[in-house]
Order: structure tokens, then sequence, then C-alpha cells
């Protein structure tokens, strides 16, 4: 999510720092440097907060669990058509 924002924000900042002329290299090397710091901050809030533990609701239930919780379908008559 972290990337997707920087990715949406690139643009945006880089043509405000990135001009046309003599300073155009100078320019993507501040913008590549910013880019670089925002991905670096985000892995380090990753990194603090990431669990490997696996959640509860990314578990997979059984095949029992699952026939347990859901109920049977309703049986439908279907009458036929006189004709």
């Amino acid at each position: 999510m972290y990337s997707i924002n920087a990715g949406i924000f690139s643009t945006i900042i880089a043509q405000r720092l990135v001009k046309r002329g003599s300073r155009a290299i100078e320019g993507w090397v501040h913008f590549l440097a910013l880019t670089i710091t925002i991905e670096l901050v985000c892995v380090v809030i990753f990194l603090i907060f990431a669990s490997g533990e696996q959640q509860e609701w990314a578990k997979i239930p059984d095949e029992t669990e699952v026939a347990k919780a859901e109920p049977p379908l309703p049986e439908v008559n279907r009458k036929k058509k006189e004709t």
C-alpha cells in the first residue's frame, strides 16, 4: 500500500523537482533520493509492525468446520407445468 502511494505521488513530485535545462540531473538526484527515503521509511514501519504468525482470518477452514457452520440449502419443490 505504501508503494502505491509513492507511485501516485512520484509523478507530481518529479514534475516539480525535475526542470528542463542544465539542472535536470540535479533534480533527478533529489527525486530519486526522496523516493528511496520514502520507501525505506515504509519498509522500517513494515518490519516493526509485521508478524510472522498466520492470522485467524487467513486460515483455511477444513471441510468439517465449513459443513457445521453452513446450514443446508432448503429443498425446492418444482412443479412441472401442465400443458
